[in-house]
Order: C-alpha cells, then sequence, then structure tokens
C-alpha cells in the first residue's frame, strides 16, 4: 500500500496551511483596520492585531490573551464579533453565527463591506459627541443626530416702532 502524504510532505502542507492562514487574516485586517483609519501595520504584527481587533470592538485589548483559554477564548471572540458587526452596521447575531461557522467568510465580509467606522476627529464634527457614527451602504444601523435647520424663509415681520422710537427708554413713568 502507499503513502499518499509522507511524514515531510505532511508537514510542509501543515506549514503552508498556517502561513496562507496568518496571510487571510493580515490582508482582511489590514484593509479593515484602513477602512477604520487605523495604522495598517497593526494588521501584521501578531499580538498587536488582535490587541487592535479588541479595541476597536470596544473591549479591553487585554483579551487578545484570552484567546489561548480554549472556551474563553471563543466566547471573548464571539462577543467582540458581535461588538464590531454592530459598530460596522450589520446584525450582530447574523454575523456572529457567521463567525461561528465560517471565520473566513465573516472576515473577509467585513474587510470589503464599505461600511466604515468614523474616526475619533471625525465622529466629534459629524455626530454631534457620539462615540461612534457609521458611514457607508449600510447607514441605516445609526440614527443621524438631530440638528436644527437655519430658517430657511425670512422671520416673520416685527411690530413697527411708533412715533419713530425703538424703544421706549426715553419715556419716563411718573405717577399723576
Amino acid at each position: 500500500m502507499q503513502e499518499i502524504i509522507s511524514p515531510e510532505n505532511y508537514l510542509q502542507l501543515l506549514l503552508g496551511g498556517v502561513l496562507a492562514t496568518l496571510l487571510f487574516i493580515s490582508l482582511s485586517l489590514h484593509s479593515v483596520f484602513r477602512k477604520l483609519g487605523i495604522s495598517a501595520w497593526k494588521a501584521w504584527v501578531p499580538f498587536v492585531n488582535g490587541w487592535t481587533f479588541f479595541r476597536v470592538a470596544g473591549m479591553n485589548g487585554a483579551w487578545v490573551f484570552g484567546l489561548i483559554v480554549p472556551i474563553l477564548g471563543s466566547v471573548i471572540f464571539f462577543i467582540a464579533v458581535n461588538r464590531l458587526s454592530t459598530k460596522l452596521g450589520f446584525d450582530g447575531i447574523s454575523m456572529v453565527i457567521l463567525a461561528v461557522f465560517f471565520p473566513a467568510f465573516w472576515l473577509l465580509t467585513v474587510a470589503v463591506s464599505h461600511n466604515r467606522i468614523l474616526s475619533l476627529n471625525e465622529k466629534a464634527v459629524a455626530t454631534g459627541g457620539r462615540q461612534w457614527a457609521l458611514v457607508g451602504a449600510e447607514s441605516r444601523a445609526v440614527a443621524a443626530p438631530h440638528v436644527p435647520q437655519p430658517y430657511t424663509t425670512a422671520p416673520p415681520p416685527q411690530e413697527e416702532p411708533r412715533f419713530g422710537y425703538s424703544d421706549k427708554s426715553h419715556i419716563r413713568e411718573t405717577p399723576y
């Protein structure tokens, strides 16, 4: 009986698969970070990309070290997926389900979507102090704050002053 994969070939295939996975994750995070206005180099450094991912999701970046613990890591990751997907205007639960069964498709969907979160400098101008706002194709997720519009018509006319005076400060009221 002939072996299909020798131990040397198996190790090469395993190493190639790991490198391809890291390349895919880094390219996708590179796209997501650029979209969010974050330095794209952070996508290529292993623990820095996880730290930044959790920070964007609104969590403490130190949770990246919790990913090492099997069940806790999965729960933490899915909470971050829910928060980030919601901030990007996707349905959070649907995206968590996609991330559970097909994490590569979730990451690809987030990377190629036209949604983006405003940077902290842009959000103060555009949202009047909200923490995050969505800009892009799926902007239904964040309602714009009410901004009073200036008058589009002339203001109502004021009452004409009598006898050519605009105020009555010159008239002295004395009792008779």
